[in-house]
């Protein structure tokens, strides 16, 4: 399984479409900034499962967290404006234990991370609309990435 992870793409398609066409995955999740975007993403490729997550930047529409279970662990999904993350990523980390999983993905700062903090592997795929940035998680494996 591959699962494509973007967010804060605010307003801009071109880098997510890039991605998708690129990485050809199984899943798509984009974390909030824009979901508007995420849904024309899903016209684009009404074939890809796709989920999104409501951002500081979403006034209607999507939930502010989920969770996404996968055969390698568990996934807290938030835009984690909600939990402080400009601050740190404690709270965002102690979400995610608290909900029992093993991945956190978030996104607001629009700086990629990478990084296991207590047993949670914690995931921010950058910006979108800042050189394409994105995350992929395949086979279990978390890397991050840019189009650009």
């Amino acid at each position: 399984m591959k699962i494509l992870v973007m967010s804060d793409s605010h307003g801009v398609l071109s880098y997510m479409e890039t991605a998708v066409k690129k990485e050809k995955p199984d899943i798509a999740i984009h974390l909030g900034d824009c979901i508007g975007d995420a849904e024309r993403l899903g016209y684009m490729f009404p074939n890809l499962r796709l989920f999104s997550i409501k951002g500081n930047n979403d006034w209607h529409g999507g939930t502010l967290d989920s969770v996404y279970e996968t055969e390698f662990g568990k996934i807290y999904m938030c835009h984690g404006h909600m939990l402080g993350v400009k601050s740190g990523v404690s709270n965002l980390v102690y979400t995610a234990k608290s909900k029992d999983c093993s991945i956190a993905l978030y996104g607001h700062t629009h700086r990629p991370h990478l990084e296991i903090i207590d047993g949670v592997t914690v995931v921010n795929p950058g910006a979108s609309i800042m050189r394409g940035s994105y995350a992929i998680c395949e086979d279990g494996k978390w890397s991050l990435h840019t189009v650009l």
